[in-house]
C-alpha cells in the first residue's frame, strides 16, 4: 500500500510523478502530521482519566484500521476523471494509518 501510492498516482490517477512531488508527498506528509497531533490527544485523554489507558489505545487502534479500510474501499473507484477525490481518499487513508 505505501509503495505503490506514487505507481497509483501516475496509472491510474495519469499525475505525472516528477512533476507533481507535492502530490505525491502529500499523503506522507498528512501521515506524519497525524502521527504527532494523535499522540498528542491520545496523551491528552489518558491524563484527563476520562478513559484508561488500554481503552485509549484500542480506540485509536480501530480508527487507524477501519478509516484507512473505507478509504481502500473508496479508492477501488476512483478513475482518472475523478482524481482529485482519489488524492483525498489516499491522503485521508494514509493519514490515518
Amino acid at each position: 500500500y505505501i509503495t505503490q501510492i506514487p505507481s497509483f498516482m501516475k496509472e491510474v490517477l495519469k499525475y505525472d510523478v516528477k512533476s507533481n512531488g507535492m502530490m505525491s508527498s502529500l499523503p506522507f506528509l498528512a501521515c506524519w502530521i497525524f502521527i504527532n497531533l494523535s499522540s498528542l490527544l491520545g496523551d491528552k485523554i489518558i491524563q484527563s482519566k476520562r478513559i484508561s489507558r488500554k481503552s485509549v489505545r484500542k480506540i485509536f487502534n480501530g480508527i487507524g484500521l477501519l478509516v484507512p479500510v473505507l478509504t481502500l474501499i473508496g479508492i477501488s473507484f476512483i478513475t482518472c476523471k475523478t482524481r482529485v477525490i482519489g488524492v483525498v481518499l489516499l491522503t485521508i487513508g494514509f493519514a490515518f494509518m
